[in-house]
């Protein structure tokens, strides 16, 4: 069960980092609030009523979530995001927007980061209470 839980909060990661960045590329205000629930969601999937469950499935996860944007990025999945209909010489990425896009990319992973250790906490404290009663 723990094995599915990571693989499925690791795919659903990668999966909301594309469309945050799209998000952010679309200009719309509201990214990185759709990027804390994902994570927060995520995390709260992770959270166990014992710590070191918590700690394992929220780093394993965290781990898959970076492996596959280290892979998925060299498929040119940004740029096909930023532009849509092909590159061009007068569209080509410069310096100054290869340094933004790789700013929003480093805030989408903090924040994801963030909410999921936040959402597996929380997570996993409520279920510990539960357990308690």
């Amino acid at each position: 069960m723990k094995g599915s839980k990571i693989l499925i909060c690791g795919a659903a990661l990668i999966i909301m980092h594309y469309i945050d960045f799209m998000l952010f590329d679309k200009g719309f205000p509201g990214a990185l609030l759709v990027t804390a629930a994902a994570g927060a969601v995520c995390g709260g999937v992770c959270g166990e009523s014992k710590f070191i469950g918590t700690a394992v499935n929220t780093v394993l996860t965290l781990v898959l979530y970076a492996a596959l944007i280290f892979m998925t990025g060299r498929l040119n999945i940004y740029e096909q995001i930023m532009f849509p209909h092909g590159m061009t010489e007068e569209n080509y990425l410069s310096a100054s927007n290869q340094a933004a896009a790789g700013l929003i990319i480093m805030l989408i992973f903090a924040v994801t980061v963030g909410s999921v250790i936040l959402g597996a906490a929380v997570s996993g404290e409520i279920r510990n209470i539960n357990e308690q009663k």
